[in-house]
């Protein structure tokens, strides 16, 4: 039976301040927030992505627990890029403004990654 680590993201509505795991997993869904907000929609997926191998090469996985049963299971890829998805694009309206604001308040253009095809 798997038991989540302090590693571990344990994925679900009310989830993320109830875990150990998620604190990091916060911490890195916010540092990465503008990234995403500021890039291309095809770029996007690789924000996504960075998140998810970053919490996997810290040795974490991603998890759910079943209401019913109390038990954990592990997430499939599809089911983790969702949720990460969902989590990253959380206030980015509210972001975009901001990021736009400080543009207009600077003068600084604003700038995106580009990246070569892979």
């Amino acid at each position: 039976m798997l038991q989540p680590t302090e590693l571990d993201v344990v994925l679900g509505k009310g989830r993320a301040l109830k875990e150990a795991g998620n604190e990091g997993y916060r911490a890195l869904i916010a540092k990465n927030r503008v990234l995403y907000s500021r890039n291309p929609e095809a770029d996007k997926r690789k924000v996504v992505m960075g998140v998810i191998s970053a919490i996997k090469l810290s040795g974490g996985r991603f998890l759910n627990k079943d209401k019913q049963t109390g038990t954990y299971h592990l997430q499939s890829d599809e089911e983790i890029s969702k949720s990460v998805s969902n989590v990253i694009r959380g206030g980015a309206p509210g972001i975009r403004k901001e990021i736009y604001a400080f543009e207009r308040r600077t003068g600084v253009p604003p700038q995106t990654k580009e990246y070569d095809e892979e």
